[in-house]
């Protein structure tokens, strides 16, 4: 018995009906087109906190910061950023004092006892 060429000329290939060595043969599938499942998304935000939107801020505080953007018609990123910038100079002027504190061998600000915000 005969044995064959694994690398068959392009003669071979198209005598007895083989392997093609046309592009399309050796690129990969496209992507699919499947929907994402939003499940984990969904699951995150049992708990009273937004783990994907803003991450780690409670719900209500993401709410308020959305009303406030809509009142005035602007993302919410830019209500976002503007709080942010203000909370920054005050900071800065001494008016915000951060206070961190050790909880399960690191330093943080919000404990699981003041989850909701820090106390003034």
């Amino acid at each position: 018995m005969e044995r064959r060429n694994p690398f068959p000329t392009d003669i071979e290939t198209q005598s007895d009906g083989g392997a093609t060595t046309e592009p399309a043969a050796i690129l990969p599938p496209p992507p699919s087109s499947a929907s994402r499942n939003r499940a984990w998304e969904k699951a995150q935000r049992s708990d009273g906190y937004c783990h994907v939107g803003y991450r780690h801020v409670p719900v209500h505080i993401r709410d308020r910061l959305n009303a406030i953007a809509h009142n005035f018609f602007i993302p919410a990123n830019e209500v976002g950023r503007l709080f942010l910038e203000h909370a920054l100079q005050q900071y800065d002027a001494g008016l915000i004092q951060v206070e961190p504190v050790l909880y399960a061998g690191k330093l943080t600000l919000f404990p699981p006892k003041r989850k909701e915000g820090r106390e003034k």
